[in-house]
């Protein structure tokens, strides 16, 4: 003989049966997030010059980037003052760090040095020169347009004194349609605002 369930228990079931219905749902709509880095040059972009070893000793960061890039997803520029937050297509790791690390090697090359660390560093390590970045801009625009404006400083360690400081504007256009030519883009227009730190750097007289 059957056994017929009560209505409270029938409500029960048809609610349990709808919420696994409805988290099926999304969980087949839901896409999987994709992560993206940036990247240092290559090593046939090292400067020739003295042996790195005995390169100035070289502090990077801290790289500070405006509040609204402060984030784990990428963002997009919109007209109107707008920006749009891609969910699913996100940072591998701290966007400041990203660029303070890739900084760091891409100097490393560029000066050239092997007396280089990135920020932060252990205050035990001796150091010549400190060089430091605010971002000013970072904008991806939906034309696929990436412009990167930096404002850059190097100060003599010991003295604490300012040493040079300038301003490097970088404008690219992402290569295809994914996330990963911005990343790319980003990536050249920080190697171009590397040079110019680095040919500022090469024009230094450790000591002066």
């Amino acid at each position: 003989m059957k056994r017929l369930l009560s209505r409270p228990t029938q409500r029960r079931a048809a609610a349990g049966l709808a919420l696994v219905l409805v988290l099926g749902a999304c969980a087949a709509q839901t896409q999987p997030s994709r992560f993206f880095v940036l990247e240092p040059l290559g090593t046939d972009a090292r400067v020739a010059g003295p042996d790195a070893a005995s390169g100035p000793r070289l502090a990077v960061g801290p790289v500070k980037l405006p509040k609204h890039l402060d984030r784990t997803q990428m963002v997009v520029h919109r007209p109107g003052n707008r920006i749009d937050l891609l969910e699913f297509d996100r940072w591998g790791e701290d966007l400041d760090e990203n660029m303070t690390r890739v900084l760091t090697e891409n100097l490393s090359l560029l000066v050239p040095t092997d007396r280089i660390a990135g920020y932060p560093w252990d205050s035990n390590i001796p150091v010549d020169y400190q060089v430091t970045v605010d971002v000013a801009r970072l904008a991806v625009e939906a034309n696929r347009r990436v412009t990167l404006i930096a404002r850059w400083r190097i100060f003599d360690y010991r003295k604490r004194a300012l040493l040079i400081s300038g301003k490097s504007v970088a404008t690219e256009t992402a290569p295809g349609q994914g996330s990963d030519g911005v990343a790319a883009a980003i990536s050249t227009g920080l190697a171009k605002v590397s040079r110019e730190i680095a040919a500022a750097v090469r024009g230094l007289k450790v000591g002066s």
